[in-house]
Formats: C-alpha cells, structure tokens, sequence
C-alpha cells in the first residue's frame, strides 16, 4: 500500500479518540455534578451510579490513551526516518510503551526526545 493512498487516516482516528475522549470526560464530569448533593435511596441506586462513574472513567482513559498510542506511533516512524538510531535505540523506542524502565535508555532521549516525552505520558 502506497503511504499517499491512506494519508488522511490516521490523523482522523487520531483526532476522533481525542475528541471523544474529551467529550466523555465531560460526560464524567457532568454526571457527578448532576450527583453532587442527591440523597441516595438505596444500596442499588448507589451501586449503579458508582458502576457509571467507573464506566465513563475507564472510557476516557481508553480514548485518551489510543490517541496517544497513535501519535506516539506516528512520531516514532518520524524520528526513525530523520535520525540515525542504534539497533538499542530502535528496540528502546519500540517497547517504550509495553516497558517504562526503556525510558531509561538515554539514546531515546537524546535521538527522539518528543516521543519519550509522550511515551512517559502514556506511563
């Protein structure tokens, strides 16, 4: 597959994650704020609404993080296409994300410092 035929992909779903996962996070948000200061009737009620808070949570981060993931994916190639890296470096920068003692390895910092600094927000 040629790169030029899909080019437009990537930033789509990258941007799509990342706006959906804001808007969820408002959904969070706004969930509790409509919470804040009901009387709870039951043991149920109360159960369900902590089910939905940890729901919309665990969605956001899931969103959020893809998004990242992505754009973490989209600078490595990036850097490896600009820059000369080691074999070392090249397996540091590709398990960064699988492996947070990689951000260690100097040579990520040194050869590709703006993905190890969204490897380590990804961490």
């Amino acid at each position: 597959m040629v790169a030029t035929e899909v080019h437009w992909l990537k930033p789509t779903l990258m941007i799509g994650w990342l706006v959906m996962g804001i808007a969820v996070a408002l959904g969070h948000h706004f969930f509790y704020s409509w919470l804040d200061g009901r009387v709870v009737q039951s043991k149920e009620e109360q159960e369900w609404y902590g089910r939905i808070g940890t729901g919309l949570a665990f969605l956001t981060k899931t969103l959020l993080t893809a998004a990242s993931g992505i754009a973490y994916t989209q600078l490595l190639w990036r850097t490896l296409r600009s820059k000369p890296v080691s074999i070392g470096g090249v397996d540091a920068l590709f398990g960064v994300t699988t492996n947070a003692w990689n951000l260690t390895s100097l040579e990520i910092w040194r050869r590709g410092p703006l993905p190890a600094i969204v490897a380590a927000v990804l961490w």
